[in-house]
């Protein structure tokens, strides 16, 4: 059984061809295999991660609730600098409340609506400005603000169709934009939150998977234009963590379904089939957050995707 297991991954590992003496004075090639470092546990090791954790800063976009509250405390106990991009922190609500509650100096949470280019802007001067050397740059940034609906592509409006995307898509283009100086100056992390859904289509939810397709090209295009400059971009692709995002919770649910049912009539009030069961079922935020931390701690990232459970892909 195990050696049925590891016949096809030992197949795509890379070969070195060796040249050796025999006794008949004669030389023949030898092939051999090149395995990676693995951890007990078959994951890589950490030995090569990045030094001077505790110097290196990183900004989390969307840490009012779900990934990004949960990472902002997972790479604060870590030892990085965390500049935590909330939208209600200027109404004193939601995650922003907590974050400044832990009164730690590494701990800074920043008003930020992504889909508003001034607020965008000046969160880059503040973090400019505060960082103890500005030269060095920042470390990482974390694209995860997003929001979802569903509705069939008939009877989902224009208007919902551009307003998950300014979020999902655009705020994360013009997040990296606004932020690509200070990640270049530490040859930094640029690591964006994808989705299964950005690389297969499902019904009912044509609108997230738009602008998650449109991420995952985002941040290839980006990737290619990044590594001469020494800055690795990830992607994050979780799987079913719908209850741990807060994008579905109760109250959401019921203002789509509200929403549908007065432009649509009550036929087309309740979601689809399945919905809320998979929200019932999915798996919870603090088992995803330590997927995030390859592509912020290793010195090379094993790979552009990484997994993150809960049904999540990796190529």
């Amino acid at each position: 059984m195990l050696a049925t297991k590891l016949s096809r991954p030992l197949l795509n590992l890379p070969v070195k061809t060796l040249t050796v003496k025999n006794p008949g004075n004669s030389f023949r090639p030898v092939q051999r295999f090149c395995f990676p470092v693995l951890s007990s546990c078959g994951s890589r090791s950490y030995a090569s991660e990045v030094d001077q954790i505790g110097s290196r800063a990183v900004l989390i976009t969307g840490c009012d609730s779900g990934f990004g509250f949960a990472l902002a405390k997972h790479l604060h106990t870590k030892g990085f600098i965390i500049y935590a991009g909330c939208l209600q922190k200027n109404k004193g609500e939601g995650g922003s409340k907590d974050l400044d509650n832990m009164n730690s100096d590494r701990m800074r949470t920043v008003q930020l609506n992504v889909c508003d280019s001034k607020e965008v802007d000046r969160a880059v001067e503040h973090v400019n400005s505060s960082l103890e050397d500005p030269e060095k740059g920042l470390w990482g940034l974390v694209n995860n603000a997003g929001i979802s609906t569903f509705g069939e592509v008939e009877f989902t409006s224009m208007d919902t169709y551009m307003e998950v995307a300014e979020v999902n898509l655009w705020g994360t283009v013009r997040t990296t934009k606004a932020f690509l100086p200070l990640i270049r100056r530490s040859k930094g992390r640029v690591v964006n939150i994808s989705s299964m859904m950005g690389r297969m289509g499902s019904p009912a939810r044509s609108p997230y998977c738009i602008t998650k397709f449109g991420v995952e090209a985002f941040s290839d295009c980006l990737r290619y234009e990044m590594q001469p400059q020494g800055v690795m971009v990830s992607i994050v692709e979780p799987g079913n963590f719908i209850a741990a995002t807060n994008l579905y919770s109760p109250e959401r649910i019921k203002a789509i379904a509200d929403t549908r049912a007065h432009l649509h009539g009550p036929l087309h009030s309740l979601p689809p089939h399945g919905l809320l069961l998979v929200a019932a079922h999915a798996d919870h935020d603090a088992h995803a957050c330590s997927h995030f931390r390859p592509a912020l701690c290793l010195l090379r990232p094993h790979t552009p995707r990484l997994p993150q459970g809960g049904g999540g892909i990796l190529f």
